[in-house]
């Protein structure tokens, strides 16, 4: 997914060049740190109810706010 996007957004490129690839990495990291949260959203839904939906409402409301400040930026 990161390669095609190298090749397909100049901006994305200018900032893997400008990070040494850096961006790379960090965008793994992200991307390991939410799927881990999934994991603990999905056994949380099935064993504490009431604490899942304090933590998807949590989530949901971060999740906004940077739909938000992408729209913005777009």
């Amino acid at each position: 997914m990161y390669r095609e996007a190298i090749a397909e957004n100049r901006k994305i490129k200018t900032l893997h060049i400008l990070s040494l690839g850096l961006s790379q990495k960090y965008g793994k990291h992200l991307l390991s740190k939410w799927r881990k949260r999934q994991l603990k959203l999905a056994s949380l839904y099935y064993f504490n109810q009431e604490r899942f939906e304090k933590k998807r409402r949590n989530t949901d409301k971060e999740k906004n706010r940077i739909d938000n400040m992408i729209i913005r930026r777009l």
